[in-house]
């Protein structure tokens, strides 16, 4: 779901004798849900390049990427050293378990505060103390098959009638009409919910409930809810088999043309071009918004954050290790350029001083950057910039009210709660957040 390097692994350090008057800095690196392309380049070039410059040895071992893996070794006290999160919403989670250790030493002896764009800054603090790096530049949108639509005269649409009406179509054709599911990653039920709530309800409404001035109990998040439950309803998420799917299958289904969309972010870049790099099998469009919201609306999100473990053995490692991370579009643009082309737009994080100008965009897709990535990453900057963007949950809503949803929204869709009940429950949990200052900090809107 994020990007490859922290969110979908996790990193322990260790120090190793090499002899007994010798000793060597070791980073032992636990890989999950990687393509083969993306494993490879990992192990034969950042890594190595990450050793050279820094004299620090990797060890990279396969573990799984679910978060009860990470917790569990983290309440045993037998943590990673290096604890990623997938984004500022889950961070607050591992703070008040008392898992990570404050990084405002390193954000001053790195400068980060200067590196990081100011939201980023600011999304890596909890209470006043700077806890994470956020990580990556993503946004919501709708993937479709060119060919599928081509061959049926269809076009990209633009509203939700327009969408829902196609996903009709495809259904009558035997066409899955969102390649979306849940298993192995349950918190993909949310990505549903925040494209409904900022395309239906709109990004205005979704700002000034994060504020508290409106209530997650009015209308316009009602009829947003109700409009995921009737996509489930219909058979059109996952083609009635949501809760079975593999969140690591859809992406065959949609460039085989199994499927005709998806509601996915875009960190899907950078799996889609280890199944295929054509311009027929896959693309994406801002995601529809509904008659009167704006269009396009891209609601924004930061894909992971990074901490130390407060139990680490060597932190200044560890700092060592995320700062090269952070600078790498500064220090080593081949090296960034090669990540885009295997991680997709999840390579990127928010930095200043990088040049997103005419000519470094010629030179990475002379590279073989991906048009469609860098397309994105051009587009989304702009609706920040132009103030058109929406929220993701896993980015701006505070912890408890971000797993509430992920938890209990399928209650709605299984007619085991109702909209109006589910919509009170998050109002009550949010409230509470809210008044014990557990809101994660959200951009003022111009």
């Amino acid at each position: 779901m994020r990007r490859v390097l922290f969110l979908a692994i996790v990193v322990s350090l260790a120090i190793s004798s090499l002899c007994a008057l010798a000793v060597s800095k070791e980073i032992t690196v636990w890989l999950s849900w990687l393509e083969p392309a993306q494993r490879d380049w990992l192990l034969q070039r950042y890594f190595p390049t990450f050793e050279k410059e820094k004299g620090i040895k990797i060890n990279a071992v396969e573990m799984p990427g679910d978060e009860e893996t990470l917790r569990a070794q983290l309440v045993a006290g037998k943590g990673p050293d290096v604890v990623g999160m997938a984004g500022p919403s889950f961070a607050p989670l591992y703070i008040e378990a008392g898992f990570l250790t404050p990084l405002g030493d390193y954000a001053k002896k790195y400068e980060w505060d200067k590196l990081l764009v100011d939201l980023y800054w600011e999304l890596g603090h909890y209470k006043g103390e700077f806890y994470t790096i956020p990580q990556e530049f993503e946004a919501m949108v709708l993937f479709y098959n060119p060919r599928v639509f081509k061959e049926n005269g269809w076009v990209p649409p633009k509203t939700i009638d327009e969408m829902e009406a196609l996903a009709a179509k495809m259904k009558e054709k035997g066409i899955m009409a969102f390649a979306n599911g849940n298993v192995g990653w349950k918190p993909a039920i949310e990505w549903v919910f925040t494209a409904a709530v900022n395309h239906i309800a709109g990004p205005e409404k979704v700002y000034q409930a994060l504020v508290g001035e409106i209530p997650w109990t009015d209308p316009c998040f009602v009829e947003a809810v109700e409009t995921t439950k009737k996509w489930f309803k219909m058979g059109w998420l996952g083609d009635g088999k949501f809760f079975s799917l593999d969140v690591g299958e859809v992406y065959q289904l949609l460039v085989e043309g199994k499927a005709g969309m998806a509601i996915w972010g875009t960190w899907a870049f950078g799996d889609l071009v280890h199944y295929s790099t054509s311009s027929e099998d896959w693309d994406w469009v801002p995601f529809p918004s509904k008659e009167g919201v704006p269009y396009p609306v891209f609601a924004f999100g930061v894909g992971s954050s990074v901490g130390i473990n407060k139990n680490a053995k060597d932190p200044d490692a560890v700092a060592e290790f995320l700062n090269f991370d952070l600078r790498m579009p500064l220090d080593n643009l081949d090296l960034f350029i090669e990540d885009l082309k295997i991680n997709g737009s999840a390579a990127y994080t928010p930095i200043r001083g990088f040049d997103w100008g005419e000519e470094t965009m010629k030179t990475m897709i002379e590279k073989g950057v991906d048009e469609r990535v860098l397309r994105f990453l051009k587009q989304a900057t702009e609706a920040f910039a132009n103030n058109t963007y929406g929220y993701v949950t896993w980015t701006f809503w505070p912890p408890k009210s971000d797993r509430y949803i992920i938890d209990t929204l399928e209650m709605v869709w299984l007619d085991k709660m109702s909209t109006q009940e589910f919509l009170q429950g998050l109002q009550d949990v949010f409230a509470k957040e809210l008044e014990e200052g557990a809101s994660i900090y959200i951009p003022p809107r111009s």
